[in-house]
């Protein structure tokens, strides 16, 4: 069930991907591990710290579009987001021991994110799929030609070119989003709807909560990495993970669009049926790309990234099976959000994220980056099958329905044959 508007999200992916590796590649050769696992744990920490900013502007505008005044959450998110940015600076200052200007540009980068977000998935919202897709990759490509730039050009080999690098591009991709959303931003007026912040305080909570324990599910071990073995053994371990989250190129782009569609109509059989297939076809390509992973030699991830990563392999080999399980989770979380069930996903991603920290502190301390990536199959297992377990129950599929057979193939070459004749 492949359309014009997938293929673009799909094609964004790809690209999105390849800018990201090359940025790993970048950090990796030019500034070693231990660069590259203080960049990820700056990401990790921002990313975190979103989570609790995008409260009132996350994804659930794009269920709730109808009941909300987007003057509302424009004012409602503008001043949450710098009211969580507030508490993350203090968080950051007491607990991690960086200095002031670090702390600094880190909230910063925050909150200029939030807004970034805020206005995209606005876009979103209004089904403008493709130019959400151009920002999103956007932001991606100037990063990576900032950090080039001050590396090779300017010759500034430190972290700090990365955090230079940062705020260049989410600059602006912040002005490139306000420009794209002006058609909405220009009826804005300063106001606040009570019963329309109590809407979207529980929705939105829900969604956000979500999101959050989907976030300690992937990326907790990341902070214990950090806390017990240090940024060079999370340098090591965030190339592995870089190279097996982007085998989800296809779920994900299946998600968003499967997503807005299920969001937008009231066909459960053709929601279902969307799903499955959509679900079918990401783990068929998830599996050939780990059958390519395993295949190639470790020399080939040493002469790509430096001999450091002569492990890596061996390391990330615990995470194959829990890097196949979760396109399972990617794809069926998108249906349930888009029938508006996010509590499905909320039990299972809380599931997911009780294994992460539950068998993080049991597995890392003794087993290191093994143990980091056994962690992490557990987790995706655990969220992916409880997931499965309500999809099934909802739609009453037998299990023939979930093997691989003719018809998907059949169902693939007549929906690319429709979008060859569209072109």
């Amino acid at each position: 069930m492949i359309s014009l508007l997938f293929l673009n999200t799909f094609i964004t992916r790809i690209f999105s991907t390849i800018l990201n590796l090359i940025l790993a590649l970048v950090i990796a050769r030019v500034l070693g591990a231990a660069g590259k696992g203080e960049s990820i744990f700056i990401v990790t920490i921002i990313t975190c710290t979103l989570y609790f900013a995008n409260l009132f502007g996350n994804q659930v505008l794009v269920y709730t579009l109808a009941k909300n005044n987007f003057s509302t959450v424009y004012t409602i998110s503008f001043f949450w987001s710098f009211f969580i940015v507030s508490i993350q600076y203090v968080f950051i200052s007491l607990f991690f021991g960086f200095n002031f200007e670090y702390v600094f540009h880190l909230c910063l980068l925050t909150f200029i994110q939030s807004l970034i977000n805020l206005f995209q998935i606005t876009l979103l919202a209004k089904q403008k799929v493709k130019t959400y897709n151009f920002l999103s990759i956007l932001q991606v490509f100037l990063n990576v030609a900032f950090l080039m730039l001050l590396i090779y050009g300017f010759n500034r080999v430190a972290i700090s070119s990365y955090i230079i690098a940062l705020y260049l591009s989410s600059i602006f991709t912040l002005l490139c989003s306000l420009y794209f959303s002006y058609e909405y931003l220009k009826t804005y007026t300063f106001k606040i709807d009570i019963a329309e912040v109590k809407t979207m305080i529980y929705t939105g909570f829900q969604y956000q909560l979500f999101d959050f324990m989907q976030f300690i599910m992937l990326r907790f071990s990341v902070f214990l990495l950090f806390r017990f073995e240090g940024k060079v053994s999370l340098g090591i371990y965030s190339i592995g993970l870089s190279i097996l989250e982007a085998f989800w190129i296809f779920s994900r782009s299946s998600a968003t669009i499967s997503y807005v569609k299920i969001s937008n109509q009231n066909n459960d059989r053709y929601s279902s049926l969307l799903t499955l297939e959509l679900l079918k076809a990401s783990l068929i390509f998830t599996l050939v790309m780990i059958i390519i992973f395993c295949a190639l030699p470790d020399q080939v991830y040493m002469f790509v990234f430096g001999k450091q990563y002569a492990l890596l392999k061996t390391y990330m080999k615990w995470q194959l099976p829990g890097t196949f399980m979760f396109n399972i989770f990617i794809v069926l979380s998108a249906y349930f959000s888009g029938k508006g069930m996010v509590y499905v996903n909320l039990i299972a991603s809380s599931a997911g994220a009780f294994f992460a920290i539950l068998f993080g502190y049991l597995l890392i301390l003794r087993y290191e980056m093994s143990g980091t990536a056994f962690t992490s199959t557990l987790a995706f297992t655990s969220g992916s099958i409880i997931l499965l377990l309500f999809f099934h129950k909802m739609n009453n599929f037998k299990l023939s329905d979930y093997m691989i057979g003719k018809i998907d193939f059949i169902l693939i070459k007549k929906e690319i044959k429709t979008l060859y004749q569209k072109k």
